[in-house]
């Protein structure tokens, strides 16, 4: 058995390029289906890196026109990161790199709906603003700030063997001693890394984008407990060769750049 340990570098690289490149895909998913949908309500927009401008005077706005703009974008996003779990599931057994790219793909598409209506309830921003025209009640505003938490927390929970078993893209088994090391190489520090950069291409932020960029971390926190201990994972006898995917970093790099250059600009549509 090749249990031989790999470069850390290489894993957190790899695993860091993966999170911000699911990330900036869901980001302009989001973004651009937002604005679509104000088109059909003939709502001029421009799309910057870290907001949304809206063209229109505050009292031509409707229910249907916020409930619409403010929920799509959210709702598909949930979508995505659904669809985005079940392809890894599909794909948890081989041992290419690319299903990491919808694990991190599924973690971000649940943080920005989840976020999104838990964040934006209190700080009336993204679905909140559907909320403050319903005049949510504060009880329901702690309600669905618990569920929210359940949630992520839950959703967490269930993916913990899950994203443990993408060991197998390293190594022929994973062990208990070796876990520690794997999961902060796979998941903790990509995730620091990766947040302080996208926090810094998408500077400055509202309280509200800050918040919904950090809350991934609530996903992982399940992977700190100490209830879920597996036995060995027993993978296959395929020797690993791993080297850095330096097109995977060049990519990341790009569309880092791209999304700031593009939309620091803004984009205006209609």
């Amino acid at each position: 058995m090749n249990t031989i340990q790999k470069p850390s570098y290489i894993i957190v690289l790899h695993s860091v390029a993966f999170s911000m490149i699911s990330y900036l895909v869901i980001l302009v998913i989001f973004k651009f289906v937002t604005v679509l949908v104000a088109q059909y309500f003939d709502i001029p927009s421009i799309v910057h890196h870290n907001k949304i401008v809206f063209l229109v005077k505050p009292e031509s706005w409707t229910f249907d026109s916020v409930k619409m703009i403010f929920s799509t974008g959210s709702i598909t996003t949930l979508f995505i990161g659904l669809i985005c779990l079940v392809i890894y599931i599909k794909a948890m057994a081989m041992d290419g790199l690319l299903k990491l790219f919808f694990l991190w793909g599924f973690i971000h598409g649940i943080n920005f709906f989840v976020g999104s209506v838990v964040i934006g309830a209190f700080l009336y921003e993204g679905m909140g603003y559907v909320f403050a025209w319903m005049y949510l009640q504060d009880t329901a505003k702690m309600f669905l700030l618990f569920i929210g938490l359940i949630v992520m927390l839950g959703a967490g929970t269930l993916m913990v063997k899950p994203m443990l078993l993408s060991a197998n893209t390293y190594y022929n088994s994973s062990k208990p001693e070796m876990r520690k090391s794997f999961k902060r190489q796979q998941f903790f520090i990509p995730y620091l890394t990766s947040t302080i950069i996208l926090f810094l291409f998408r500077y400055p932020l509202t309280l509200y984008e800050f918040l919904v960029l950090i809350t991934p971390g609530l996903m992982l926190i399940p992977l700190l407990s100490g209830m879920h201990r597996f036995t060995i994972f027993y993978f296959d006898e395929k020797e690993r060769t791993i080297i850095l995917k330096k097109k995977l970093l060049f990519v990341a790099i790009v569309m880092l750049i791209m999304f700031r250059g593009i939309l620091g600009y803004g984009v205006r549509i209609g």
